[in-house]
């Protein structure tokens, strides 16, 4: 087992994983600004940033000839740089039509909630209304529309309802923020595997005496 992942998008999970049948106060509220808007960070695979550039923060590399202590007695590295761009434009993909789908369904959700009917909050029930007036002939009136007796535990069961709704996309926009996350670390790797590689080279020769 691993620890959870943090992630800015969902701060407040309820507690021991959610609803346990207890009391109602461990059922989240979320609000429609609780909901994150997401967007891809690069567009497409061309966007990816080249191995060939220095990653963020590399140190400049010593002079030649500089000692930089005794080195380690280890293994040879194999990176395959052309295997990880692979890995990275198959999952910017996969992430891309994740965000497309989650875009998608928040709009859905946001309707159903701002329509208020989904689940019969405004249900109505016809009541005939009898106008018959005395020495008429009975069977005069008309029918109108009444609020329906199902409105009220309507009503209660929309408000949970669309907090969870509103936690569910929570939830996936964690994981969509995570596999973004890990793309760019992925990308960071790779800048970081080839600076290195372009700074692994014998020291020019001292000049002659």
């Amino acid at each position: 087992m691993v620890d959870p992942i943090e992630s800015h998008y969902f701060p407040r999970p309820s507690d021991d994983g959610g609803d346990s049948g207890g009391s109602d106060s461990s059922d989240p509220t979320y609000g429609a600004g609780d909901v994150p808007n997401l967007a891809m960070g690069w567009d497409s695979s061309d966007d990816l940033p080249s191995y060939n550039l220095n990653p963020a923060g590399a140190a400049t590399p010593p002079a030649a000839g500089t000692p930089t202590g005794t080195p380690l007695n280890e293994q040879a590295l194999v990176v395959n740089p052309l295997t990880m761009r692979n890995t990275e434009r198959s999952m910017l993909a996969a992430t891309d039509r994740g965000v497309e789908a989650y875009i998608a369904l928040k709009a859905k959700v946001e309707a159903a909630i701002s329509g208020g009917a989904i689940y019969g909050q405004i249900d109505t029930d016809e009541k005939w209304v009898d106008t018959t007036t005395v020495g008429a002939p009975p069977g005069q009136g008309y029918w109108m529309d009444v609020d329906s007796p199902l409105q009220g535990g309507a009503k209660e069961f929309a408000a949970k309802m669309d907090n969870y709704q509103r936690g569910a996309l929570i939830g996936m926009a964690a994981v969509l923020d995570v596999a973004g996350a890990y793309i760019a670390g992925l990308n960071v790797a790779g800048t970081t595997y080839s600076y290195i590689d372009r700074q692994a080279k014998f020291p020019e020769p001292p000049a002659a005496p």
